[in-house]
C-alpha cells in the first residue's frame, strides 16, 4: 500500500502483517515492512513503538541516535534499533531505505546479545542482512505466499550477523584491555628481570595465548617489545644524563654493560657510547 507521511515520497510503500498465535508465541515475526524514498523532512521521533527495527540504507544517507549521540548512516549500512526505547532516526538530505519492524517472544534476549557497551549496531555491506531484508520485503511487495517459518529464519539470520559482530567487538575490547595492562606493567618494571611468563600472569593468560594476542595487536612479540622499551629508555638516559653505562644497563634491566651494548648495537647499529657522543644534550 502507498504511505504518506511528512518527508515520505509518493512512490514509497508499506505493508502491515498480523501474525498467527503460534508465530507470536514461538517465532520472530514481522509487524510491518516497507521501502521508503524520503526527502530532508523525514524524521521519526517516538518514545515507544513496541518492536525492533532493521533499517537498510539503499541510497543517500541519514542518521539515528545511539545513547543520545547522533550517528550518521550511509548507503550500504544496516542498523538495528530498539524501538521499545525512546528513539529517533531520519534523513537531513534524502535517502531510500528498506526496513522491517519485527518482534517475538525471544526477541529481547537476542537484541541484548547484539548489543555491547561500546557497540553501535551498524553493519556495513553485509550480504546476508541485505539479501534477507530484501527477500522479506519482496514477499509482501509481490504478494507471495507468506511462510512464517521462512520469515523467522531470515530474521534470525540477520540477528546472527549482528551477534557475531558484537562478539568481535567484545573480543577487540578485551584484547585492548589486555594490551593496555601489559604495556603499563612493562613500563613499570623495565629495570626488573621480568619474563614473558610474569607479564602473561599479570593479565591472567597463558604465555602462549598472551604472546599471540600481543603480537597481533602490537606487531611485536612481547620479548621484542620489552627489549625495544629498554633500549628507548636507555637512549633517553644516554642523551640527557651523565650516568655511567653500567648504571644505565642495570636501570634498564639488561643486568650488565656487556648485554646492554650487544642489544643496543643490534637495534641501533652503533654502541651506546657512540650514540651518547652523537646525541647527548647534557652539559659535559
Amino acid at each position: 500500500m502507498k504511505y504518506l507521511e511528512k518527508g515520505v515520497l509518493q512512490e514509497s510503500k508499506i505493508y502491515f502483517y498480523k501474525c498467527s498465535e503460534i508465530a507470536q508465541e514461538l517465532f520472530f515475526y514481522p509487524i510491518c515492512t516497507g521501502n521508503f524514498k524520503c526527502d530532508s523532512n523525514y524524521k521519526v521521533i517516538r518514545n515507544n513503538y513496541s518492536s525492533y527495527l532493521f533499517l537498510y540504507v539503499l541510497k543517500g544517507d541519514g542518521f539515528f541516535y545511539n545513547n543520545n549521540k547522533k550517528i550518521r548512516i550511509h548507503a550500504g549500512e544496516f542498523v538495528l534499533i530498539d524501538c521499545y526505547k525512546p528513539h529517533c532516526y531520519g534523513t537531513d538530505s534524502n535517502w531510500e531505505i528498506v526496513w522491517l519492524h519485527f518482534d517475538g517472544s525471544f526477541a529481547r534476549r537476542y537484541v541484548e546479545l547484539c548489543t555491547t557497551k561500546n557497540t553501535i549496531n551498524i553493519l556495513k555491506n553485509n550480504p546476508v542482512c541485505i539479501h534477507n531484508i530484501k527477500q522479506i520485503y519482496n514477499i509482501f511487495d509481490e504478494s507471495k505466499t507468506i511462510s512464517e517459518i521462512d520469515i523467522f529464519k531470515r530474521i534470525l539470520s540477520i540477528l546472527a550477523e549482528f551477534i557475531d559482530n558484537s562478539a568481535c567487538s567484545d573480543n577487540e575490547n578485551i584484547s585492548q584491555n589486555i594490551i593496555e595492562q601489559s604495556l603499563f606493567y612493562i613500563s613499570e618494571n623495565l629495570s626488573n628481570n621480568i619474563s614473558i611468563e610474569q607479564i602473561a600472569t599479570n593479565v591472567c593468560l597463558s604465555p602462549y595465548y598472551f604472546s599471540r594476542i600481543f603480537k597481533k595487536e602490537t606487531g611485536y612479540s612481547p620479548h621484542e617489545y620489552l627489549v625495544l622499551s629498554r633500549i628507548n629508555k636507555a637512549k633517553y638516559l644516554l642523551k640527557t644524563t651523565s650516568m655511567p653505562l653500567k648504571e644505565i644497563a642495570i636501570s634498564c634491566g639488561f643486568g650488565n654493560a656487556c648485554n646492554f651494548s650487544v642489544a643496543f648495537k643490534k637495534i641501533n647499529g652503533n654502541t651506546p657510547l657512540v650514540y651518547r657522543n652523537e646525541n647527548s644534550n647534557f652539559d659535559k
